[in-house]
């Protein structure tokens, strides 16, 4: 994913024509309420199949703790977990990502020592976990790859920007609210491009997870008073993407961008969009400002955005090209498959109601097929089959005809807008007593160095979010289900990242006791 850091490129916005010509520009209102309201029942139950469970976050938990565990003791390293895990958003297959922190200077040696560590533990028979297939894959961002109890593990070296990343996403949850429906949509739009259209995974030249949460809040940013459940957000993503003009443009979250004008970000405004966007100025440009981290060598030397075929610009810093990994021939394969899949989606919510059950299912084939009983490779089938797993409760009748299609945000979260800056907020309930109950570990509390120069601090200050304040927000079952691991991270402060030159230093004094506690199951 890179460090995240603020663009120096000017942002500015023109209304123009839009770089998209839907084919079908349905909305709810168009195919029905009651129709729309069967299929979110559908789509509902779809992503029970495959949403994080009980199980498999105990399981997941047990695999990041052993391998936390085998480092600090191996290499007196500390990992840390980020991506889709805490932000409880992976699929059954989906990889656990775990970053470590040492020196600037040494990360190749880190890398390696890594490497070492897990092809030793993969010839101990007496180990906790079965540890099998390691590997080194030099590729931009180094990665030591190996899977343990059969769940994918990807570790790489002082990438701040995924921690980053991650709490950006936890606070764009939190402003969405109305059940985590960020997530949720997240989860369904994943198993289509994952299991079903084979368009998602960097490392095979496809689209990004971050790319692709990028695209996800696009949509909602721009369309979100017609967004009343996560179907509705995949008919949206694919009818709006595969009708994009992606030779002539690229996509930033304030809008289309033209190819010609970069590297400066001038965001056009879509007709269709018009001018309700979901998130504020100041929400977007605290999020830029809390979630900057100095750009590292490889940042430095980089000649602003790359332009390739699918051009996805970073929001929290613009030089940062997410599209970058999709090659050629599969750019052609991704936009053909959006197309396929927008059109197909669109015949099913014009059937008759009692077809769309069926209908949705088919269209979900290979996510059904494979996880259709309730199977999961990262439990290795000690879970029991079954339709709804209890990490969204089924819906009732009733609640299935309350679907509500003229408001999306019905929650707000005080107090989870954050910044840089030199003074300290008071935390927010929950967030102060997960500070107070952490252990001190001795690790050194300094701010972000880079090459021995102060250059940066991830500090928060007391700024909130506003969403409708007119709405209370009321307790939800799903809440405490999806709310991610990084909810506490993203809203205490994060002072001490520290990546020095002095290779000297133990790995161990690298972060400081209030972000590691965060990572640890609790």
């Amino acid at each position: 994913m890179g460090d995240l850091l603020g663009g120096e490129a000017s942002v500015e916005e023109m209304p123009v024509p839009s770089p998209t010509t839907s084919s079908t520009n349905s909305s709810q209102f168009d195919i029905g309420l009651e129709r729309w309201a069967r299929a979110e029942k559908e789509a509902h139950k779809i992503i029970c199949k495959v949403q994080p469970t009980a199980v498999s976050e105990e399981r997941r938990r047990e695999v990041i703790d052993y391998v936390q565990r085998l480092m600090r003791l191996s290499l007196g390293a500390e990992l840390f977990s980020y991506g889709s895990v805490p932000l409880k958003t992976y699929l059954p297959d989906g990889d656990i990502d775990l970053t470590a922190f040492g020196g600037a200077n040494v990360e190749d040696k880190l890398a390696n020592d890594i490497k070492s560590v897990l092809e030793e533990e993969e010839k101990n028979r007496a180990a906790e976990f079965v540890v099998k297939d390691v590997q080194l894959i030099r590729a931009e961002v180094k990665l030591v790859k190996c899977i343990v109890q059969n769940i994918v593990v990807d570790i790489s070296v002082n990438q701040i920007g995924g921690l980053c990343t991650l709490c950006f996403l936890e606070q764009v949850d939190c402003v969405i609210g109305e059940d985590h429906l960020f997530k949720r949509s997240i989860i369904l739009i994943k198993a289509w491009c994952y299991y079903e259209s084979r368009i998602l995974g960097a490392h095979h030249g496809l689209i990004s997870t971050y790319a692709l949460e990028t695209l996800v809040l696009y949509i909602f940013h721009h369309f979100h008073s017609t967004l009343n459940g996560p179907l509705a957000v995949l008919y949206k993503f694919l009818d709006y993407f595969s009708n994009f003009d992606w030779e002539t443009y690229c996509i930033s979250l304030n809008g289309p961008v033209r190819l010609s004008s970069l590297p400066a970000i001038v965001a056009e405004t879509p007709e269709e969009c018009g001018s309700d966007l979901l998130l504020r100025d100041d929400f977007i440009r605290s999020c830029v400002e809390m979630f900057s981290v100095p750009s590292r060598g490889i940042d430095k030397n980089s000649c602003g955005f790359q332009q390739k075929y699918l051009n996805v610009v970073d929001p929290l810093k613009e030089a940062n090209n997410l599209g970058r990994s999709v090659s050629k021939g599969n750019f052609y394969r991704i936009r053909s498959a959006l197309s396929y899949g927008a059109r197909k989606l669109g015949r099913i919510l014009s059937q008759p109601e009692h077809n769309i059950a069926n209908e949705l299912h088919k269209f979900f084939a290979n996510t059904v097929e494979r996880h259709g009983c309730g199977q999961r490779p990262d439990v290795q089938g000690s879970e029991p089959p079954s339709i709804c797993n209890g990490f969204v409760p089924a819906l009732s009748d009733s609640e299935t005809e309350s679907f509500r299609v003229d408001n999306l945000i019905s929650k707000s979260c005080s107090n989870c807008i954050v910044s840089t800056g030199d003074s300290r907020y008071k935390l927010g309930e929950s967030s102060q007593d997960v500070i107070n109950g952490m252990k001190a570990s001795g690790m050194e509390r300094n701010r972000i160095i880079e090459n021995g120069a102060q250059e940066g601090t991830l500090i928060v200050t007391d700024l909130t979010v506003s969403t409708n304040s007119n709405q209370p927000s009321k307790p939800s079952p799903v809440d405490h289900r999806f709310l991610g691991d990084a909810n506490d991270l993203a809203t205490s402060y994060i002072e001490d990242l520290k990546i020095s030159s002095d290779s000297s230093k133990n790995h161990t004094q690298v972060l400081n006791e209030r972000v590691s506690a965060l990572w640890y199951p609790h």
